[in-house]
């Protein structure tokens, strides 16, 4: 039945689709609206995230919101996803 379906579904530029992918945990899109023009990193955007229930992804989010190691510019723990709209908040932590 998957395959089929499948089949039925457009496509842009007529390429086809890719194989069936292993389970997917999570889906995001990037927020290039809010990112500063040359800047090296690009946020989540916010308000598009889909999440498969996971108490142990849950818990390290959790802490990292927690131990609140955010830096100006740098973002959380320092890994350079920062500097552009809501770094501090959910579209850095996922980034």
């Amino acid at each position: 039945e998957g395959k089929e379906a499948r089949s039925r579904v457009q496509v842009m530029h007529d390429k086809p689709l890719p194989p069936k992918p292993k389970p997917i945990d999570a889906y995001f899109t990037r927020d290039y609206n809010m990112v500063n023009p040359g800047h090296k990193h690009v946020g989540v955007q916010g308000g598009f995230l889909i999440v498969k229930p996971n108490m142990d992804a849950f818990n390290e989010y959790v802490s990292i919101v927690l131990e609140g190691d955010f830096h100006q510019g740098s973002g959380w723990e320092g890994k350079g996803y920062g500097g552009y709209f809501g770094a501090q908040q959910i579209q850095g932590v996922c980034s």
